[in-house]
């Protein structure tokens, strides 16, 4: 890794040299800043942060050797062994993020201090009993607790005790849940506004409280088993109307469902309301961030303000082209009054939200599990963020990752077509198995299909005599995008036309017994059916129609 020591002397360019971090510092330990690459010699070890060229020998080596090269967002590590370049991640703002959206899961039940500016607000009278005091009963009979901290009392009982209409929760639930707005739900329940918002506060934290029920018992659920995981994300759009600019703003959401429950493991977004950009951004600049690359920075989680606006300004003048001329005489430029999504909340960087989503996916599913296979939809942040978390589980064989590709826009009667044509190829290769007398493998999954022995037959006719090597670059590839990488599934589905499977864990360490059963099960169509229903249920969620988003400026 090179330096700016230019004008230094050799005396305090050797200090910079050893004080100088290469990486960011692992928070407790944690650390994604490796090489992430699976079939590396050195995947999973984290190098060493300082630069130490020009030293003498020590205990402590330069080992796994590697050169960080690049500024700001493009910093990257690159590895000595594989040659992989892997950009560099703030491990603090992963932890940052990890831990907000994993509070949202935590199980108070009201059984806290109600005042926020308390210290022991969040803590549970279960947790510790002793930061409060019994203090009587309510007038009908529910138990009242005072904090010992602010002495602010409040009771614990049913989650509808101070309802007067408690018919009305359902109601609303079944409004929001069926595309009705908030006004629309206020006048058919004949209710105000301020109740139409409180109920929907009520009904959020009711389905917090039972998503922690379900989800505590996930563990038990794998225990010995081999499931599949689809992963996705969708951005929504929605319109903000401002002052004479309508401005498009996009709120990333990402889903991960089991594909045969299709119970819904994580359901997250990258919009944080309770900081706000500007407040970040001064707060940068008091600690110095702007000086330091992205990934050294503290306050690495979010965009501030600035940077948002620039963003946006940018996404503009791609969307909408403009000539020489006109761009030199108009410079379209957003007014910070006129973003209202700044002022109440700031979107998570992209890349931080992915790991802190696959972080919270870790903690609920548990370690009971015998193997896990994850399917994501050509989104290689994600699969990175997969493939870092799970390194240590990943090295045991105990976790295989794909990245999916298919036709999306085909019509009915193409992915028909299709299909056809797969089932009339899966007659063909029974019939070719029959004939060369095949005995179908031992694999993970219990439900043995007719399409696991084809595609079992097909791996054994290709690479039985392939080498390892061979079969790892056939399979894995450098690029998703690559035609000829993967393993082109020939069954079709009526839902995943023409899929793909990229492997970027090793293929390997599976017997093609195994390798074809995660193919065939390999897919995104569980959550692109989540996404689908979001969508046309909720409010909001819905695609618009094609030319409505366009953004118009003012000339100034």
């Amino acid at each position: 890794m090179s330096f700016c020591l230019a004008g230094k002397s050799k005396a305090s360019q050797k200090v910079a040299r050893t004080q100088k971090f290469r990486l960011p510092k692992p928070i407790g330990g944690f650390t994604v800043n490796f090489c992430r690459n699976p079939m590396c010699e050195f995947f999973g070890l984290p190098p060493d942060r300082e630069d130490r060229r020009g030293q003498r020998p020590n205990k402590t080596t330069n080992e796994p050797r590697g050169v960080v090269r690049g500024k700001d967002t493009e910093r990257a590590y690159t590895c000595g062994s594989c040659n992989r370049s892997n950009v560099v991640k703030p491990n603090i703002a992963i932890v940052q993020e990890y831990s907000r959206i994993s509070s949202v899961y935590r199980r108070t039940k009201r059984e806290c201090c109600p005042n926020e500016d308390c210290e022991q607000h969040k803590t549970s009278v279960r947790l510790m009993p002793s930061a409060y005091r019994k203090f009587g009963k309510t007038a009908k009979g529910d138990p009242r607790f005072q904090c010992k901290s602010c002495k602010k009392t409040f009771s614990l009982g049913h989650a509808t005790r101070r309802h007067f209409r408690s018919d009305l929760n359902g109601k609303v639930f079944r409004a929001l849940m069926n595309g009705l707005t908030l006004s629309s739900a206020a006048r058919v329940l004949d209710v105000s506004m301020v109740e139409i918002y409180r109920k929907i506060d009520f009904i959020h934290q009711q389905c917090l409280e039972f998503s922690a029920d379900r989800e505590k018992d996930l563990p038990k659920c794998f225990e010995g088993r081999t499931p599949h995981f689809a992963t996705d994300t969708q951005n929504l759009t929605v319109n903000y109307p401002n002052r004479g600019v309508r401005v498009l703003v996009d709120v990333r959401h990402m889903c991960m469902v089991e594909k045969d429950s299709k119970f819904v493991i994580a359901s997250t977004t990258d919009v944080d309301p309770s900081v706000s950009p500007f407040d970040i951004e001064q707060r940068m600049r008091e600690v110095g961030d702007f000086d330091k690359p992205r990934s050294m920075r503290y306050n690495a989680r979010v965009w501030f303000a600035s940077e948002y606006l620039e963003f946006i300004n940018t996404r503009y003048s791609r969307s909408n082209p403009v000539s020489k001329k006109r761009q030199k005489k108009q410079k379209p430029e957003f007014d910070p009054n006129d973003i209202l999504l700044l002022k109440k909340a700031a979107r998570v960087r992209q890349d931080v939200a992915d790991y802190a989503h696959t972080m919270l996916v870790k903690k609920k599913i548990g370690n009971l599990y015998r193997h896990l296979n994850f399917s994501v939809d050509q989104d290689a942040g994600v699969s990175q963020s997969f493939i870092s978390l799970y390194r240590n589980e990943i090295r045991e064989g105990k976790i295989r990752i794909a990245d999916i590709s298919m036709s999306k826009n085909l019509s009915n009667d193409q992915r028909r077509f299709l299909v056809y044509e797969g089932n009339k190829y899966l007659e063909e290769i029974t019939m070719q198995m029959t004939l060369d007398g095949f005995i179908q493998g031992v694999g993970d999954q219990e439900d043995i299909r007719d399409e696991d022995t084809a595609t079992e037959y097909l791996l054994n006719k290709v690479y039985k005599n392939r080498t390892k090597q061979e079969i790892i670059e056939n399979l894995c590839g450098s690029s998703i995008y690559h035609p000829n990488v993967g393993f082109s599934y020939p069954f079709h589905f009526i839902n995943e036309p023409n899929k793909r499977v990229i492997f970027r864990t090793d293929p390997t360490d599976m017997n093609f017994a195994q390798m074809a059963q995660f193919i065939v099960r390999a897919g995104t169509h569980p959550v692109d059916t989540y996404h689908a229903r979001a969508r046309v249920k909720v409010m909001g969620f819905e695609r618009g129609l094609l030319g409505s988003g366009l953004i118009e400026f003012q000339s100034q």
